[in-house]
């Protein structure tokens, strides 16, 4: 995965789980993770597995596409 979609992701997460109110820790609780990954994750600094995103976007209850689209 490229730097700049690990980025655009990391972003659009980030801008998600702020909407909807969650801390890092309540996100990464919900998905089963670390705060510290999650963190890592949103600054586009980790390269993630699919697993790893399928769980956050089930948590966020979003697609992969609303956070593309922004």
């Amino acid at each position: 995965m490229s730097q700049e979609l690990r980025r655009r992701l990391g972003r659009g997460l980030r801008a998600r789980r702020k909407a909807q109110g969650f801390t890092q820790e309540e996100l990464a609780y919900r998905a089963d993770t670390t705060a510290s990954v999650l963190g890592l994750i949103e600054r586009g600094q980790d390269n993630f597995t699919i697993d790893t995103l399928a769980r956050i976007l089930k948590a966020l209850n979003v697609s992969i596409d609303d956070i593309l689209e922004g």
